[in-house]
């Protein structure tokens, strides 16, 4: 019984074979389509790479580096890297093809085409194109970047010179007037009653506790005046100053502190990096004053060409460093962050290993320029 609908058309093997190669042809255009839209609107500057030449470069690739479309591929990347960098990129790109898997970020410098240098920031991934190893890049523009943080940094440092100026001044003032004004004055109320008159006892008694009053004010005027600039540092150096500051806090705190220096008398610091070093140390041990709850701190100052390192370890309750950083952030609680701010400011690292119940150890390393004595 033949179907109402009549016989079906026969399909040839060539019509299957047109159809099927329609069909791929439709889905090759629609991955190109998406590929293209994908690169070509792309904020970051894409590329492959294959035996160090560049198969591919989207627009805004080219715009970075300030040349049109399609000018860049076909040529070796080291065209586009800068001359200071080009050891460091090499290093990168030897890594990368001898590593059996890579995905890694760095930044570097680029070279424009108006022979300027530029930052950039570059991921690199290793993938496969007809079965050769091969690097997809994601390139980004952070030269704008860069020249804000240098700014923010510069103000900063400006800012922190300002202060520790200003902290010279009020401690001149407060050592140089204030103090000697309140020693003059104990010595004017200690002499009151010398012209041999008869002296009530209750009047004698009151005298000396003004006396006594007074030296207690001078002692802490000194002393605020010592916290605010050392003296020393100016005088005796880091070394003697800061062994003098752990000696005050081992008293004033009663916990228990060590002292070592090493290689230390060779070197020539600028004072910049003599008090951000001494501040720090500071901060340091303010810390463990208040949160540690330490019996005992090690304080470590040793010279390490090219670096000067500063450790400081106690055996307190510890913390998550983390957390504390996030915490300390949104409490607005700046002294590990200005801990941080004071290290970059002398191109050093500052490194914070703690845990709770097994204490903390602060490790600062800072360059400096090592001079013999003469």
């Amino acid at each position: 019984m033949k179907s109402p609908e009549g016989p079906s058309d026969p399909v040839t093997p060539q019509q299957r074979s047109r159809r099927r190669s329609d069909r791929l042809e439709d889905r090759l255009r629609e991955c190109e389509e998406r590929f293209q839209n994908l690169t070509e609107h792309a904020k970051a500057g894409i590329c492959i790479i294959q035996r160090r030449v560049i198969l591919y470069a989207n627009p805004r690739l080219a715009d970075i580096f300030g040349y049109e479309a399609g000018h860049m591929e076909g040529r070796p990347f080291t065209d586009f890297v800068h001359s200071d960098a080009l050891p460091d990129v090499e290093e990168n790109y030897r890594r990368f093809n001898s590593a059996e898997a890579y995905d890694q970020a760095f930044e570097t410098e680029g070279l424009h085409v108006s022979g300027r240098k530029i930052d950039i920031e570059v991921h690199l991934t290793m993938t496969r194109m007809n079965g050769v190893r091969s690097g997809l890049v994601l390139l980004y523009d952070v030269t704008a970047r860069k020249r804000a943080e240098a700014h923010i940094h510069l103000l900063t440092q400006q800012l922190i010179s300002a202060q520790e100026n200003e902290r010279a001044r009020i401690s001149r003032e407060l050592h140089d007037r204030v103090a000697q004004d309140l020693s003059s004055l104990k010595i004017a109320v200690e002499t009151i009653f010398e012209d041999n008159c008869p002296v009530p006892s209750t009047a004698a008694g009151r005298v000396q506790e003004i006396s006594r009053m007074l030296q207690d004010m001078i002692a802490t005027v000194r002393d605020l005046a010592y916290d605010l600039r050392p003296p020393g540092l100016d005088k005796i150096g880091l070394v003697r100053t800061a062994f003098q500051y752990c000696e005050d806090f081992q008293k004033r705190s009663g916990i228990r502190l060590d002292f070592h220096s090493a290689g230390m008398g060779d070197l020539s610091l600028d004072f910049d990096t003599i008090i951000h070093l001494y501040r720090l140390l500071q901060e340091a041990l303010r810390n463990v004053e208040k949160h540690a709850r330490a019996s005992h701190v090690t304080v470590r100052m040793v010279a390490s060409s090219p670096n000067v390192v500063l450790r400081i370890a106690d055996n307190g309750d510890g913390f998550e460093v983390e957390q504390r950083l996030a915490a300390a952030f949104g409490e607005k609680r700046m002294g590990l962050r200005s801990m941080e701010e004071r290290t970059r400011l002398i191109g050093g690292k500052l490194d914070i290993v703690s845990r709770k119940g097994l204490g903390t150890r602060v490790l600062i390393e800072a360059p400096c320029r090592k001079e013999a004595k003469t």
